[in-house]
C-alpha cells in the first residue's frame, strides 16, 4: 500500500492519466477520489478490513472511520497441517535447513532480500532455498539480479507450481519477505496447512497473525534477516517450537456464522443517509464540467489545427498542379527541341552525301 496521504499533489507524479490531461486536472480528480472514498466509508453501515494492520492504513488516511471498522479475518479454505509432517522433518541434525518460497516473481514481493541474507551468511551451505513461480516480465533487470544470486547459492527455481507441487514435508520453513505491507497474506494459510511456520517482515498483516507460529525481521531489511538466519543456526530447535504453534484454520462455517451477523446488524441498523452530503455530488459535477469544458476547449483548438493542416495540404496539392503544369509545358518544349535536333541531324548527313 502507498502510504503517501492521497492528495492531488502526492499523487501527482504516479497516476495514471491520458495524454490530454493537465496535471490541474488530475490534481482535482484525485481530490475528488479521497473525497469520494471518504463519504462512501461513511456512508457504509458495515465496514470490515481482514486485519488490524489494514485498519491502521485506512484511518491513517480517513481518520473519520476510526472506530468503526470491524476485523473480520478471510477465511481458510486450506487443511489442517498433515500429521506426518513432523515425522518427516526429524532427520540429520547437521542437513541443510530448507527453505521454500512461493508466489509472484517480481521485486515488490521481495524473495530477492532472501538470497542477499543468504549470500551474507558465512554458513549458506547450511541453508537451501527453492523459489516457486514465474517472472511477470516485468522488470529484466532485476528478473537477471535475482538469477545471478541464484547461481550462488544452494538455491533453485523451480518455476510455475500447483499447490499439489508443494510437498508438505520437503522443507522446514516458509519465507515470505514482501516489501508490500501485505493486508492478510493467503501465502502464510498454506504455508501452515503445509505444517510449515513462516518468516515475515514485522509489518502488515502476516506479522500480526503469527502467535508463535514463525518469526518476523525488520522489513526490507537484508541484515534485519540475516539476524534471523543466525538465530535459525543457532538453535534450530526454534523451528519445532514455531512448527508446534501453527494452529489448525477455523471452520468455514464459522465465518460464514460472522458474515450473517453483520448483515443482520446492517439490516437492523438501517442506511446512513444522514451521512450524505448533496453537496459532494455538486462538487463532483462541477469538476466533471470544468474538465469537459477544458477537454471541449482542446478539442476546438485541436480542430483548428487539423483544419489549418487540412487547408495547407489542399494548398500544396493546388501548388503541386501548377508545378506540374509547368513541367508539363517544359516536357513539350523540350521533345520540340530533340526533334528539331533530330531534323537538323537528318539534313546535315544527307549533304555531306
Amino acid at each position: 500500500f502507498c502510504e503517501r496521504h492521497p492528495t492531488g499533489d502526492n499523487c501527482l507524479d504516479c497516476v495514471e492519466r491520458h495524454p490530454f490531461q493537465l496535471d490541474d486536472e488530475i490534481r482535482a480528480l484525485v481530490d475528488d477520489y479521497r473525497d469520494d472514498f471518504q463519504a462512501e466509508l461513511e456512508l457504509a453501515t458495515v465496514v470490515t478490513a481482514p486485519s488490524k494492520a489494514l485498519v491502521d492504513v485506512i484511518v491513517r488516511h480517513h481518520p473519520n472511520i476510526d472506530g468503526r471498522i470491524r476485523v473480520l479475518s478471510h477465511a481458510s479454505i486450506e487443511d489442517p497441517p498433515p500429521k506426518t509432517a513432523k515425522a518427516a522433518r526429524q532427520r540429520d541434525p547437521k542437513s541443510p535447513i530448507r527453505l521454500v518460497y512461493w508466489g509472484a516473481l517480481q521485486p515488490m514481493k521481495g524473495v530477492h532480500l532472501a538470497l542477499e541474507a543468504l549470500l551474507s551468511l558465512r554458513e549458506r551451505d547450511a541453508f537451501s532455498i527453492d523459489i516457486w513461480g514465474t517472472f511477470d516480465g516485468q522488470d529484466p533487470a532485476w528478473e537477471t539480479r535475482l538469477r545471478d544470486l541464484v547461481d550462488k547459492l544452494p538455491a533453485k527455481l523451480r518455476g510455475a507450481f500447483r499447490p499439489t507441487d508443494l510437498p508438505a514435508d520437503s522443507y522446514d520453513v516458509a519465507i515470505f519477505p514482501s516489501i508490500c505491507l501485505e493486508s492478510w497474506s493467503f501465502t502464510v494459510d498454506e504455508a501452515w496447512a503445509r505444517g510449515l511456520p513462516v518468516i515475515v517482515p514485522d509489518r502488515g498483516a502476516p506479522a500480526e497473525r503469527l502467535q508463535g507460529a514463525g518469526t518476523t525481521f525488520a522489513a526490507e531489511s537484508v541484515d534485519g534477516l540475516r539476524l534471523v538466519l543466525v538465530e535459525i543456526l543457532k538453535s534450530r530447535r526454534c523451528l519445532e517450537t514455531w512448527r508446534r504453534a501453527i494452529r489448525p484454520p477455523a471452520p468455514f462455517w464459522n465465518h460464514v456464522q460472522s458474515w450473517d451477523l453483520l448483515y443482520r446488524d446492517a439490516l437492523a441498523t438501517g442506511p446512513r443517509t444522514a451521512q450524505l452530503d448533496p453537496r459532494r455530488a455538486m462538487h463532483r459535477a462541477a469538476t466533471l464540467a470544468r474538465s469537459l469544458s477544458v477537454r471541449d476547449k482542446d478539442s476546438l483548438h485541436q480542430r483548428g489545427r487539423v483544419q489549418q493542416e487540412v487547408d495547407r495540404a489542399a494548398h500544396l496539392d493546388r501548388e503541386l498542379e501548377t508545378r506540374s503544369v509547368v513541367i508539363r509545358a517544359k516536357d513539350q518544349v523540350l521533345d520540340e527541341f530533340n526533334r528539331s535536333l533530330l531534323s537538323l541531324a537528318e539534313s546535315v548527313g544527307t549533304r555531306d552525301t
